[in-house]
């Protein structure tokens, strides 16, 4: 006789959802930090994103699941109204810039418009230096952090190339928007 192997079964821990939209000019790396923190891999051609794409990771936190939604939004113009849709609803932004590129800083102040005008409002902020491997730094890392605090977001500098502080920006978030209840 065949015995049937036997499954243990625990209680489920609770899914928690977060919606993350990841915003900034175009070529500023949106789409390379969010498949290397959800897939953990990095594309080396610049293949622009059209309209918004859309990646998630499950995340064990404590007692909990925590279904990490990341929105990538095109940085290209000519894509505001498709875009424009998919504000609602966000619990965290990060805030994506080229340290080799001054005008991927200035441009932040445009993004956050866009987004408070369609929604997304109420939301963690994060502003995200990215190319920290890239030795022909342009923005000054005071400056950034400090165009950073002065609106009360939070700053970090990665390297999707490397995966530096990728999961430590990720991590920022999910504890600062999932709900402190959920996380005891």
């Amino acid at each position: 006789m065949i015995q049937k192997p036997k499954v243990k079964v625990g209680n489920p821990k609770e899914m928690v959802k977060i919606k993350i939209s990841i915003l900034g000019e175009g070529g500023t790396g949106k789409s390379c930090i969010t498949s290397k923190y959800c897939t953990n891999t990095f594309e080396n051609s610049y293949n622009p994103t059209i309209a918004v794409d859309y990646r998630n990771k499950i995340v064990p936190v404590k007692n909990v699941q925590v279904n990490v939604n990341v929105w990538d939004f095109s940085g290209h113009p000519e894509f505001f109204e498709v875009r424009n849709e998919f504000y609602k609803e966000t619990n965290a932004i990060i805030l994506v810039y080229d340290i080799t590129s001054k005008k991927s800083l200035d441009a932040l102040d445009m993004w956050i418009s866009e987004a408070n005008k369609y929604g997304a409002t109420d939301c963690y902020v994060v502003v995200c230096g990215n190319k920290k491997d890239n030795p022909k730094r342009t923005v000054n890392e005071m400056e950034a952090k400090k165009w950073a605090e002065n609106r009360g977001f939070s700053y970090f500098e990665v390297s999707a190339k490397e995966g530096t502080n990728i999961e430590t920006m990720f991590e920022d978030i999910i504890y600062k928007t999932v709900p402190k209840d959920k996380l005891k």
